[in-house]
């Protein structure tokens, strides 16, 4: 196993992860036509303009659907972005200057997204994008940020296309659909021993990611789906689609959808007397989905991407859930802000170290971050020619009001 992907192995987590929603994209083509540029600047220029930079401010921006059906992620996911940027700036800020983050909302529409970013880039002046939530009003966006050639680091929208060459000005935290299903089907497989599996996946190129991680391992193990179905976000009748995954009748069933729709299906599912074992991503081990439908997935199995905050032993972990909890009158981190924190720790980390503050110098810093360690998710690293930072994912189970290891952190894709 390559050095990037031994170290973790033995990173064992237990997750209150995470959420996602989001219908992904082809390959990415500029307002000409064109194919998206195929690599970004490595060679640190300390005299080319820097947009976004003034003698006391570093201005960053944000497009995030904070209103409609990402609202819950992306909302606290935003507090913990600018929690952690207020605390640097308290702190003096980085090389002697404040960071400012404009923040539009996109609606999790990827026109909006699109304007976003341009108003972002045009009318703003930001130095760099940084963080979001949602992956198909993220892919709205990327047209501009590849023609605009802008920075734009750890947005939580896993595709399969984001967090490769093909979208260099991209830096991803966040590990994809495809690689989630992957490792959820095979440790159902090996670990469970299922025999049978039906899957539900929304519409669009994120259902496609998930139904492509998951066949990789069936085809691999003379395997196919019993029955395939389809959705749409926000579907409000779910005993047809319960009908038709119980006539198929697979000891395991599948879930790529809004988180919601994961809860109402299983809730119709369990109405008509169909119990199978559900597998959803990571998404459903967030506390808040928990606690709205525990009750009806004790046992539910999904991929992990972030520490166990209660119980991790992580200095840095244990520093920032003090941190956070203090700041908000004894209220503990959600996984959201968690993400949020992240995104942003990230992002400043990466301004901290470049040599300038310009933007080739900012992505110059950024790809040569190694083994990164912020305690609440395994190591990042990027590279010249790297722009997945994280490639691994634990297993947890659903019980009672929180979840359980059932495998630890484990690199994906070997």
């Amino acid at each position: 196993m390559p050095r990037r992907d031994r170290r973790l192995t033995g990173f064992t987590v237990t997750a209150a992860s995470l959420m996602l929603l989001a219908t992904g994209c082809g390959v990415q083509r500029d307002e000409a036509g064109g194919t998206a540029a195929s690599a970004a600047p490595s060679t640190c220029d300390t005299k080319e303009e820097s947009p976004g930079v003034t003698e006391s401010e570093i201005k960053l921006g944000v497009t995030s659907g904070l209103s409609g059906p990402s609202a819950s992620a992306a909302k606290p996911a935003l507090d913990g972005q600018q929690w952690y940027f207020d605390k640097i700036n308290a702190a003096g800020g980085i090389q002697g200057r404040k960071i400012k983050l404009t923040v539009l909302d996109d609606q999790y529409q990827p026109n909006v997204a699109l304007q976003n970013v341009r108003r972002l880039v045009d009318q703003e002046n930001v130095f760099a994008i940084t963080g979001g939530v949602g992956t198909q009003n993220f892919v709205g966006g990327l047209p501009y940020i590849n023609q605009a050639k802008i920075p734009a680091v750890a947005p939580y929208a896993p595709s399969n296309q984001i967090g490769t060459m093909q979208n260099p000005y991209v830096y991803m935290l966040w590990t994809n659909f495809s690689d989630e299903f992957e490792a959820l089907t095979r440790f159902l497989i090996e670990k469970r021993n299922v025999k049978s599996f039906s899957i539900l996946a929304m519409n669009g190129d994120v259902g496609d990611d998930a139904l492509a991680g998951a066949k990789k391992v069936l085809d691999a193990a003379g395997m196919e789906f019993k029955t395939v179905v389809r959705s749409e976000p926000n579907t409000t009748d779910y005993r047809p689609i319960a009908e038709q995954l119980k006539q198929a009748g697979a000891d395991y069933v599948l879930f790529l959808a809004t988180p919601p729709d994961v809860g109402n299906a299983i809730t119709a599912m369990q109405k008509i007397g169909y119990k199978p074992g559900i597998g959803a991503q990571s998404d459903m081990l967030d506390s808040g989905w928990i606690e709205a439908f525990g009750s009806v997935a004790q046992g539910l199995v999904a991929p992990s991407k972030l520490a166990n905050l209660e119980k991790s032993d992580d200095p840095k972990v244990k520093q920032f859930v003090a941190d956070w909890t203090s700041a908000h009158s004894g209220k503990a981190p959600t996984s959201w802000n968690t993400v949020g924190y992240v995104q942003a720790l990230v992002t400043a980390e990466a301004l901290k170290q470049a040599e300038a503050l310009t933007r080739s110098c900012f992505e110059a810093s950024l790809q040569k971050m190694t083994d990164f360690e912020t305690g609440v998710i395994p190591p990042i690293t990027f590279g010249p020619q790297e722009r997945q930072g994280v490639r691994a994912a634990g297993i947890e189970g659903i019980k009672d009001t929180g979840t359980v290891t059932e495998q630890p952190f484990t690199a994906i894709g070997n």
